[in-house]
């Protein structure tokens, strides 16, 4: 792949699960565009019509260097569930918005813009009680950032969230 890259690949499923969760069809492509010396890199979902993720983006070699845009449009939290297993649990609602990932591999920054939680219902394991939020968010180099996300629990008690997860 680093001394002469000319990886293409050309992907399709239908049906496909992530975690037991339905993606629906997927599309994977790449193609190495000799002029840049990079990787042009693509990725879409659709279910029931509509498409849920889309990625695009190229990496080059040379440099390490990545950089990827995604759009996420009602994307179902339960796929990302496996990796919040030990803060959360019994996720449901979706995410929307727009993220980039860039930057060269051992220094990937991810930031965001229009993000919102879609009724998002997750079970915060440490208290085991059932939240839900619904509304936007930010998404920097340093972490998720909340400012006056309404949360409510299961009896209907209203709160608002102001604060950052740093990563």
């Amino acid at each position: 792949l680093y001394s002469a890259p000319k990886a293409f690949f050309d992907i399709k499923g239908s049906s496909v699960s992530v975690y037991g969760t339905d993606v629906g069809n997927i599309k994977m492509m790449s193609k190495w565009l000799p002029e840049d010396k990079s990787l042009n890199l693509m990725l879409i979902t659709n279910r029931n019509n509509e498409n849920n993720f889309s990625a695009s983006g190229f990496y080059k070699p040379e440099t390490s260097y990545l950089n990827l845009t995604a759009s996420l449009n009602d994307l179902s939290v339960s796929y990302f569930e496996p990796f919040l297993s030990d803060l959360i649990s019994k996720t449901s609602g979706s995410l929307s918005g727009r993220l980039n990932l860039a930057g060269p591999l051992d220094k990937l920054a991810l930031v965001g813009e229009n993000c919102r939680f879609n009724k998002l219902g997750f079970i915060l394991n440490f208290t085991k009680v059932p939240y839900t939020i619904d509304g936007p968010f930010s998404l920097n180099e340093r972490g998720l950032v909340f400012q006056n996300l309404p949360i409510v629990d299961r009896f209907g008690s209203k709160g608002v969230i102001n604060g950052r997860l740093i990563y």
